[in-house]
């Protein structure tokens, strides 16, 4: 990972005209657990770097992915998409896909609770949404990045992917370190709970 001496925030406006959201930039509007984060993503990609936005919900991250990146594909299989496109509609290097990521193509469904965050792997009493799911190996673009978070199956997406750079949401794979490194992984924490995942390559 590269070493840097100085860190600043970038202020990037969220593009909202009403709601909770109006006038807010990114960085004001975060959950203190994702700071670290988001300044992690901030110091580490380069304008070289192609990035898979996987969980990208209403794009919280890939507004500042676009800004960081060459390129940003954000999936996102739920009703959130709508809300996604206005989010990203000034982005020009942000690709949308309105289709989730899984270890092979499929259709499942999504029980979504209420509190905007879905899962195919958790039932939960709500919403419940058919979502359509693609392995990430059949995807047209390579990714030297990721960043996962889809509530639980953040290891079957890692299962058939080209290993890459990723920053994944570390609940569900709390007993699972030697099967990630079995798909040739180094793990690295963060400080807030989510995991930086590196290509071994000495396998």
């Amino acid at each position: 990972m590269k070493e840097f001496i100085t860190y600043r925030p970038l202020p990037i406006p969220l593009p909202f005209k009403q709601g909770w959201l109006y006038g807010a930039t990114l960085h004001d509007w975060r959950y203190p657990s994702e700071l670290e984060t988001l300044e992690f993503f901030e110091k580490n990609l380069t304008k070289s770097d192609v990035i898979a936005d996987i969980g990208a919900n209403i794009g919280y991250y890939t507004i500042l992915f676009s800004k960081l990146a060459k390129d940003v594909v954000a999936f996102e299989p739920s009703s959130a998409f709508r809300f996604l496109q206005k989010t990203t509609k000034h982005c020009k290097n942000v690709n949308l896909e309105k289709k989730g990521v899984y270890s092979y193509p499929c259709r499942k469904t999504l029980y979504n609770a209420g509190t905007g965050l879905g899962s195919v792997v958790y039932s939960q009493e709500g919403r419940k949404e058919e979502i359509e799911l693609i392995s990430l190996k059949d995807y047209s673009k390579s990714f030297t990045w990721a960043k996962i978070d889809v509530e639980g199956a953040e290891l079957e997406v890692l299962k058939d992917m080209e290993p890459c750079k990723c920053v994944v949401e570390a609940a569900s794979l709390r007993d699972k370190h030697e099967e990630i490194r079995s798909l040739g992984y180094e793990i690295h924490p963060l400080g807030n709970g989510n995991l930086f995942l590196e290509p071994n390559t000495r396998v």
